[in-house]
């Protein structure tokens, strides 16, 4: 099963591997790459306003649904810790809450509050302001093109997310990084033997 056009999702580690498994690591560099960069990017435009880039990412994901701590730090890159301390910050500000799970009272979740959803709404619309101002030195054409590339990149980067949170995620992700690590490995040896087979030709 996999992602279609209109964002009905399934398992993506279901979805068949029908391309080189080669071209598809040369796709993954890419954009690993093109994100790297764009985070970067993301950090240097900042706005200067009252929420930090981090706590706009946490706004960000708590408006699709309450979270816990260690989900948070987990999707943010940071520790728990450091999670605790940060969802602390909003809500001494009055823009998330914390509250028992209706399912399992021994699960504490992250809600964001009517006054977080205010402000992260602003937030969002400085921060898209201060990008479109980068992007109009794009010609129309390329814009379109940005635009058409993020579609498929952002089901698939949703689904892995949904996964992530719903804890289905783990285990496929454990197979797929053993199945990439034998593919990059298998690689790297085939690269060694085709070098070694050249060399030993001249």
């Amino acid at each position: 099963m996999a992602l279609s056009d209109s964002g009905t999702s399934s398992d993506v580690s279901d979805v068949p591997r029908s391309s080189d498994s080669s071209d598809l690591r040369d796709i993954a560099q890419e954009i690993r790459d093109s994100l790297r960069v764009a985070i970067q990017m993301v950090r240097v435009l900042e706005y200067p306003g009252e929420l930090s880039t981090a706590q706009v990412s946490v706004l960000n994901t708590l408006a699709e649904g309450p979270a816990r701590i260690g989900d948070l730090a987990r999707l943010s890159g940071v520790t728990q810790p450091g999670m605790s301390q940060l969802v602390s910050r909003l809500g001494a500000a009055g823009l998330v809450r914390r509250r028992t799970s209706a399912g399992d009272a021994r699960v504490t979740l992250v809600d964001m509050t009517e006054a977080g959803r205010e402000a992260l709404a602003e937030a969002n619309r400085q921060r898209n302001g201060v990008l479109s101002f980068y992007l109009d030195r794009l010609d129309a054409t390329d814009r379109e093109k940005v635009r058409a590339g993020l579609g498929p990149l952002s089901r698939l980067a949703a689904e892995i997310v949904r996964q992530e949170r719903q804890g289905t995620g783990s285990d496929a992700r454990r197979e797929r990084w053993d199945a990439g690590m034998a593919e990059a490995t298998t690689a790297a040896d085939s690269e060694a033997t085709t070098a070694a087979d050249t060399e030993a030709g001249r």
